[in-house]
């Protein structure tokens, strides 16, 4: 047995605590027995035209415990305030001396994703007040920048990025896919992005932006969806994890528009695939460099480290540089440029070249480095040596 009453006022902690947006009135809810374990769900009607104070958009369901406010997942609208999802002794407990709940401006939640899909989705957050996540329930909104305190992408979970997203700070624990070519997809993003350990970021969009995001050495890019794009921004400048280059339908020559800042990749480079279209890592006129720290491998593609004339690339490689399909360029443009290599060199297949007639540099800088070229075309014309 539970009782209901209805009392059409503001709340009184509403009168000594003001807040901007609420609702002029509130719900005592009784019930009889609250041993055990039990749930139940709410809805409350109230008169849009005389019981709105403030914004109706940013009322949120709240229960009142006698000392502070417990904001609940839901929304208020068309004269009714609905409280999102099933509530229980544990979430949203009540007492035989009655338990009150109002709309008030609400507070952020921490968002969590617990299954596959699109970001606009609720049914794949779900959403506490504690970022422990103690007592989770499903969300009723997609995360914002105004409903939310953090968003995590969790392990094993893909969530899509088709359209502009917003929020304050987002942690990707799983993977992030972006499927959407606006180059202001995240500068809804108020706070950061945190790429951590093994996570993941899939472009599989034709064009648009990388996220500009903290990333960890161990996690992962991967550009998939390039067709006839010819760049991609917010990659000059960052520092990357690992990064892979597999766009099988590309057709364009695609520039990753490395400029003057350094950018750095912390793990692996793979060139893969560029489809019949080539990939230009430097094509601007101001000295680059960049570094990888891992190994670079190339599978198959048409990779030009430099096609920009003026001032030249200097790429490093911490590890190996394994060539075992496609072309590597080391430069198409009249002007010298440097490659230092702390790894083996091996080649299975594919070309490495330079069909620059500017003599570039290949520094070989590990003391017991092997150089071993078993298979493909090595063409060395306009290459300076030096070993360490």
């Amino acid at each position: 047995d539970i009782r209901v009453r209805t009392i059409d006022a503001i709340h009184p902690d509403i009168i000594a605590n003001p807040v901007a947006n609420h609702l002029e009135r509130y719900w005592v809810v009784t019930p009889s027995v609250v041993t055990g374990t039990y749930t139940y769900t709410l809805q409350m009607g109230y008169n849009s035209a005389s019981d709105v104070t403030g914004s109706e958009a940013s009322i949120n369901p709240s229960l009142w415990n006698g000392s502070s406010w417990l904001p609940m997942v839901g929304t208020a609208g068309t004269n009714v305030l609905n409280f999102a999802g099933t509530m229980n002794n544990s979430n949203a407990p009540l007492s035989l001396t009655g338990t009150e709940f109002t709309g008030r401006e609400g507070v952020l939640f921490y968002y969590r994703s617990i299954a596959n899909g699109d970001w606009s989705t609720p049914a794949i957050w779900e959403v506490d007040t504690d970022p422990a996540f103690s007592a989770p329930i499903a969300a009723s909104n997609a995360p914002t920048s105004s409903n939310s305190a953090q968003v995590i992408v969790s392990a094993g979970t893909t969530v899509t990025v088709s359209a502009a997203i917003s929020a304050l700070d987002v942690i990707v624990n799983g993977t992030l896919q972006s499927t959407t070519t606006l180059v202001g997809a995240y500068t809804g993003i108020i706070g950061s992005i945190t790429f951590n350990a093994a996570s993941n970021y899939v472009h599989a969009a034709n064009g648009g932006v990388v996220p500009t995001a903290t990333w960890n050495t161990s996690s992962s890019v991967l550009l998939s969806g390039i067709v006839g794009a010819t760049t991609l921004g917010g990659i000059s400048g960052q520092s990357f994890g690992n990064w892979e280059h597999d766009s099988p339908g590309q057709t364009s020559v695609f520039s990753y528009a490395l400029a003057g800042v350094a950018t750095v990749f912390k793990g692996n480079f793979v060139m893969d695939n560029s489809g019949s279209g080539s990939v230009n890592f430097k094509n601007s006129t101001a000295a680059v460099t960049t570094t990888i720290n891992g190994n670079f491998t190339q599978n198959g593609g048409s990779f030009n480290a430099n096609v920009g004339a003026t001032a030249g690339l200097t790429l490093s490689v911490g590890g190996a540089m394994t060539i075992a399909g496609g072309t590597f360029n080391l430069s198409t443009a009249a002007v010298a440029c440097v490659l230092n290599l702390s790894g083996d060199f091996l080649q299975t297949g594919g070309t490495f070249t330079q069909t620059s007639a500017t003599v570039s540099t290949v520094n070989f800088l590990g003391t017991s480095a092997i150089f071993n070229q078993s298979g493909g075309i090595y063409t060395n014309t306009y290459f300076n040596y030096t070993l360490s």
